[in-house]
């Protein structure tokens, strides 16, 4: 039943049973006021998320029911993750105490949508004030994303190495060399001439490394000895890069210190110790490892379960730098430029039943329909380079909008496999001009590939199994990139399609890996950026 409330000529309001229900049995103002606030909000969350989970989550923090406070904060953190980065401010997350009992209230844009009554101070407390904390850590690391790269990194551990500034820059000159390997390492030996370094032996060949001992786990002295005696690195970048984004990693562990203090001011000592409060943190990712594990805290004993918050992670969108499955495109709008679907379900129809048959062919069929304007769209393009129009003089231009229809047409069709009456109308690309990927969505990544690396191996460990991303790798002998779409099946699978060009690669195939790392690698660069952005599930075929 749906009841219409006019107020006055200019005014109507429209209101379905339960929430006139609602209304009516609300015990105050501010509680009816806060049933509309949703509805106030809705152009604050990210495009492409589903109104419905925002729904749930929403009444789920409002209307709690047997929820736990921790369950209830852990829902409003994944409400607040999934808003738009300018207005995640805006949710807060308040927790008070007087040393024997607590209170929590939660509030979006300044108004009260949930508080608990004064409680004594149980593991409860310690859980929220841990949820509170993972939204601190998520907000100091966005602010620090540009710093936290590989390269960076690299460079951080470089300046460690060695305390000589020449030895620094050879070391940065040698980032690629294959005589530097684990397999070819022999030892270390002290230096009788100086103290404070020791010699690294890689055959005929040295370094004179710092022997000074870490502080703060500089990569030296007997950290530095550990890493060479290890058995993983092919050259002096390899070993330069362990421990990236990992609990070993400086940049993350200074970046989340200030939220550990504040999280140690909240709960004292005996707090840090909580079961819960730790089970909590282990769960916040944070690139290859946890929240709980860069504050230093003890695993919890039992191996960390996320209750049942639906489809979201706790804080896993932003610690991470990734997102959940729920947020597939950041800003859909933009997304969608330059993309259009058929009328007809003819093409879909097809590259449905040939992914059903052989997933090879299917992909291949899907990569030549995808860009069906190449030709007159790439003379158009090369006309307006002529003119003065386009700064550069290549025809074809528009990779970021066909891996775009790519990716769209393979959750077109996860969609038919989990509902067999969707219909299939193929996208393709409409536009042959440059297209734009400035954050396709929240879980983007860059990955530094080295001269020596093969494209192919990089991306076969990339992408978890079941999951599709757009990708740019770099141009051999160039400093373009180009974007194409992977796709990792739960079948093992792995493949790459180029719907601009028309292929595909079956990275289990010895000659298309050859062919891809031919075309695609970073020769002539010293370190050459792969961009991953993970967009969704994938079928399976």
């Amino acid at each position: 039943m749906t009841v219409e409330v006019a107020l006055g000529r200019q005014h109507t309001y429209h209101f379905n049973e339960s929430r006139l229900e609602r209304v009516l049995t609300a015990n105050t103002l501010d509680e009816a006021g806060k049933m509309g606030l949703l509805d106030k909000i809705l152009d604050w969350f990210r495009g492409g998320v589903k109104l419905e989970a925002i729904k749930a989550l929403y009444q789920q923090v409002t209307e709690p029911g047997d929820l736990t406070p921790s369950q209830v904060a852990k829902r409003f953190c994944a409400l607040r993750n999934l808003a738009v980065d300018q207005h995640q401010a805006k949710f807060t997350l308040a927790l008070g105490d007087n040393g024997e009992q607590w209170r929590m209230l939660l509030s979006i844009g300044g108004r009260t949508i949930y508080q608990t009554d004064n409680r004594d101070i149980d593991t409860h407390f310690y859980q929220v004030a841990a949820v509170k904390t993972t939204i601190t850590a998520s907000d100091d690391l966005r602010k620090m994303v540009s710093a936290l790269t590989l390269e960076k990194y690299i460079e951080g551990n470089i300046q460690c190495m060695s305390d000589n500034q020449a030895v620094q820059q050879a070391l940065r000159n040698s980032l690629a060399d294959p005589r530097f390997s684990s397999e070819l390492f022999t030892g270390v030996l002290p230096n009788d001439s100086e103290a404070a370094t020791f010699v690294a032996q890689f055959g005929d060949l040295q370094w004179t490394f710092s022997n000074r001992a870490e502080t703060n786990g500089e990569f030296r002295g007997e950290l530095l000895k550990k890493a060479l005696y290890s058995d993983n690195y092919r050259n002096i970048g390899d070993l330069a890069a362990k421990g990236f984004m990992s609990s070993e990693d400086n940049s993350l562990r200074y970046a989340v210190t200030p939220s550990r203090y504040e999280l140690l001011n909240c709960v004292a000592a005996h707090g840090m110790e909580d079961e819960g409060l730790a089970r909590v943190l282990y769960q916040a990712k944070v690139g290859n490892t946890n929240l709980g594990a860069l504050y230093g805290l003890p695993a919890p004993k039992d191996a960390p379960q996320l209750d049942n918050v639906d489809d979201f992670i706790l804080c896993d969108e932003d610690i991470n730098l990734g997102v959940s499955q729920t947020d597939v495109y950041a800003d859909e709008e933009t997304f969608y430029q330059g993309i259009g679907q058929h009328q007809t379900t003819t093409t879909g129809d097809n590259c449905y039943k040939l992914l059903q048959l052989n997933i090879n062919d299917g992909l291949h069929y899907l990569a030549t329909k995808a860009n069906p304007h190449k030709l007159q769209g790439g003379m158009q393009n090369v006309f307006d380079y002529l003119v003065g129009r386009n700064s550069g003089a290549i025809a074809l231009r528009n990779c970021i909008t066909c891996a775009k229809a790519v990716d769209v047409n393979m959750g077109l069709m996860l969609d038919r496999q989990n509902d067999s009456v969707v219909p299939l109308k193929f996208w393709e690309a409409i536009d042959t001009r440059a297209g734009v990927i400035s954050q396709v969505t929240a879980q983007s990544q860059t990955i530094g590939l080295l001269p020596e690396q093969s494209v192919s191996s990089l991306l076969l460990s990339a992408l978890p199994q079941g999951q599709r991303a757009i990708i740019t790798v770099p141009v051999s002998g160039g400093k373009d990139s180009h974007a194409m779409n992977l796709f990792h099946f739960d079948s093992g699978q792995c493949f790459l399609v180029d719907g601009q060009n028309g292929k595909s690669y079956d990275l289990q195939h010895p000659a298309d890996r050859t062919a891809l790392d031919s075309q695609y690698n970073a020769q002539g660069r010293d370190l050459a950026p792969i961009m991953l952005h993970t967009t969704g599930d994938l079928p399976n075929f």
